[in-house]
């Protein structure tokens, strides 16, 4: 469905006006498209990492907005037991993430990341809009190597995610300049929902 064809919808002017004004000082006039009769916004965006671009959807309502996140490759919907596989690892994926999730489409096999921002009636600032579109790119970045893995079948989902943990244990490493063993980096870790374990 093209954006011409798009319903109209009621959605907050003050909302899309925020997410046009970041959206054209970030990717210019001609690096998105808004549908102002449904209020939807879409755009790619490059990312570096095993997947290269990111489709996003942004659908505006009258308090809030959701940001869609998508990938041109999907799951064999016909494979049960990589469909299987990549719930499970989609699963285990959103135990750790707070800011949004992915959803992962049994239907079809497709793969998104979902972004919701509640406005409360008001204007988002830059901040907050530009934390909901940066926010998926960083969480493709970190899964898509464990995602592609999943997805052909050359990793199992519990190794796939630790094998995306590294970075952010690799990171906090760094962070904290070598003064604690890994296993209190491991326990800190999992104090705050990153199990790296085999959990």
């Amino acid at each position: 469905m093209t954006n011409s064809q798009l319903p109209k919808r009621n959605y907050s002017l003050k909302i899309a006006l925020a997410l046009n004004t970041y959206l054209m000082m970030n990717y210019g006039n001609d690096g998105y498209d808004f549908d102002k009769e449904s209020g939807i916004i879409t755009f790619s965006h490059p990312i570096q990492g095993k997947i290269k671009e990111l489709k996003y959807t942004v659908i505006i309502s009258q308090t809030d907005y959701v940001v869609y996140t998508g990938v041109s490759v999907g799951v064999d919907k016909n494979d049960r037991e990589s469909m299987l596989k990549m719930a499970e690892f989609i699963c285990r994926v959103n135990k750790e993430l707070y800011r949004g999730c992915f959803d992962f489409d049994m239907r079809d096999g497709t793969i998104r990341c979902r972004v919701y921002v509640d406005c409360d009636e008001g204007i988002p600032p830059a901040a907050v809009v530009h934390n909901s579109i940066e926010y998926p790119a960083e969480m493709f970045k970190n899964y898509s190597e464990g995602i592609l893995a999943v997805m052909f079948g050359t990793m199992e989902p519990n190794a796939a995610i630790g094998r995306c943990n590294t970075g952010v244990k690799t990171d906090l490493v760094q962070l904290l300049g070598g003064k604690y063993s890994n296993d209190d980096i491991d326990s800190l870790l999992t104090m705050v929902g990153l199990n790296l374990s085999s959990g």
